[in-house]
């Protein structure tokens, strides 16, 4: 009898480690498969390069993350990554044929400029959201064809190039001749991310939203500032990604990060 009970006891702890970890085993696998076949995989140099591949998708995915696990999405991410790369290449075309500051300097007004973009199209997704209660799918589907209507008029439906060389390392230098900056830059939005989601009140209140909205408000929870802050997070990350995609082509384009909402 315990015999048998003991075999039942392994087989549903069995079934439940694959049940949880069944796509990192899985993703394991592949990375096993792929040392094996291709002896230049298992590299520092090609890990790295990875990581920089990957930083511009990689960035939104982790504000996508508290977003999804918070109850709601947004398609609007790609559209905010073309608004980001174009404002920040427009105000620092602004700025220094103006005369008002050198290119070098005004390209950081740019990304101060950006990030408000990316922090007010959040807002404005959060506001429509709590206070007429339409589903975000929706919302941020619309928000999508505003946003790249807003960069096609601003850049005039053609690729703006007004960025300093310097710039160009945002996007595709490397410290020490080695670590990518994205890769940096991914790490510190995983870092970012991590924090608010185990460490912080935030992190607790979006995980109570996400699992049962109504019984989070009946606790105390203030649901709709949640939702608003978490849609204002992914929002600002995407701009970060303009950023990056601005900073590796030196240029901003309203037809950057089309797509890009079905990647995250």
């Amino acid at each position: 009898m315990i015999d048998v009970k003991s075999k039942t006891d392994s087989g549903v702890t069995l079934s439940r480690f694959l049940k949880r970890y069944m796509m990192e085993l899985i993703l394991s696998l592949i990375v096993v498969v792929l040392i094996v076949t291709a002896p230049g995989f298992f590299t520092l140099r090609n890990i790295l390069n990875i990581f920089r591949n990957v930083a511009i998708t990689g960035v939104i995915s982790f504000g996508m993350t508290m977003v999804i696990i918070g109850g709601e999405i947004d398609l609007s991410v790609g559209s905010s990554i073309a608004l980001s790369a174009v404002i920040t290449a427009s105000v620092t075309g602004w700025l220094s044929q103006a005369g008002i500051m050198p290119m070098e300097s005004a390209v950081f007004v740019g990304m101060i400029c950006a990030l408000v973009a990316g922090f007010l199209i959040g807002l404005s997704n959060g506001l429509i959201r709590t206070r007429f209660n339409i589903p975000t799918f929706i919302i941020s589907l619309a928000m999508l064809y505003v946003v790249y209507g807003f960069s096609a008029i601003i850049s005039r439906g053609f690729p703006v190039t007004t960025l300093p060389l310097w710039y160009n390392w945002i996007g595709a230098g490397r410290f020490f001749n080695l670590i990518p900056v994205p890769a940096l830059w991914l790490l510190l939005a995983f870092i970012l991310v991590y924090v608010i989601m185990n460490m912080t009140k935030l992190g607790r209140e979006v995980y109570a939203v996400g699992g049962n909205e109504e019984a989070a408000r009946l606790s105390g929870i203030n649901v709709k500032a949640v939702k608003i802050t978490i849609m204002v997070f992914v929002q600002v990350l995407a701009a970060c990604s303009g950023i990056i995609l601005s900073a590796q082509v030196m240029s901003g384009s309203s037809t950057f990060g089309r797509g890009y909402e079905l990647e995250v």
